[in-house]
C-alpha cells in the first residue's frame, strides 16, 4: 500500500506540473502602417459645341464628310465638321460613346447617318475613335472632337436614292464623355 502511495504521489506532482498555467509572450506583436489615398479628377465640361451638317447633298450620291480632313464628296455645298471641346484632369483619358447609326427624317421620310468621329489635340492629327472603345488623353486638360460621317439610304445602301424626297432632314447624335477607369 505504501508502494501504491508513492506512485499516486508521483502521478499527482506530475499533474501538478504539468497544470501549471501558460505564460503569454508579450513583446513579440507587430505593428503595420498602411497609407490611404485618393485621385481626384475634375469634373468633366464640354464647351463650344458647333452641330454637323452633311449641307446640300446630291441624289444618287454617297455624301461623306471627313471630320479629320473637312473634305465632303457628294455634297453640293455649304458642309460642315462638327465638334465640341472636353475639359477635365489633365494627363487622364476619357471615352466617347455614341450611337453608331442616326435616323435622319423630314416627316415620314428617313435617311441613315453613320457618325465618324476623330478626337485629339488638333483635327489633322487626330485619331479615330471606337464608341466606348478608344481612349483620348486630355493633354493640358483638354481635347477636341470632331464629327462627320457618310449618309445613306434606309435600306442600307450606300447610296442616296434619285426617288429620296426632297427637304431638310435631321436627327440627333448623343455624344457621350466619361474618365476612363
Amino acid at each position: 500500500m505504501l508502494r501504491n502511495l508513492g506512485y499516486i504521489a508521483i502521478v499527482a506532482l506530475i499533474a501538478l506540473l504539468c497544470s501549471q498555467p501558460t505564460l503569454a509572450q508579450t513583446g513579440l506583436g507587430a505593428n503595420q502602417t498602411l497609407t490611404a489615398s485618393a485621385v481626384v479628377y475634375l469634373p468633366l465640361s464640354i464647351t463650344s459645341p458647333v452641330n454637323f451638317t452633311f449641307g446640300n447633298i446630291m441624289l444618287g450620291g454617297n455624301p461623306v464628310v471627313n471630320p479629320q480632313t473637312g473634305v465632303a464628296t457628294s455634297v453640293i455645298s455649304q458642309s460642315s465638321v462638327g465638334g465640341l471641346k472636353v475639359a477635365g484632369s489633365s494627363g487622364s483619358q476619357v471615352l466617347f460613346t455614341w450611337a453608331t447609326q442616326i435616323d435622319l427624317a423630314n416627316g415620314t421620310n428617313h435617311m441613315k447617318y453613320t457618325p465618324d468621329v476623330y478626337g485629339g489635340a488638333t483635327q489633322g492629327a487626330s485619331v479615330k475613335l471606337t464608341s466606348a472603345v478608344t481612349a483620348v488623353t486630355l493633354t493640358g486638360g483638354n481635347c477636341q472632337v470632331w464629327v462627320g460621317g457618310k449618309l445613306f439610304a434606309t435600306d442600307g445602301t450606300s447610296v442616296v436614292p434619285t426617288s429620296q424626297a426632297s427637304g431638310t432632314y435631321s436627327g440627333s447624335l448623343l455624344l457621350s464623355v466619361d474618365y476612363y477607369q
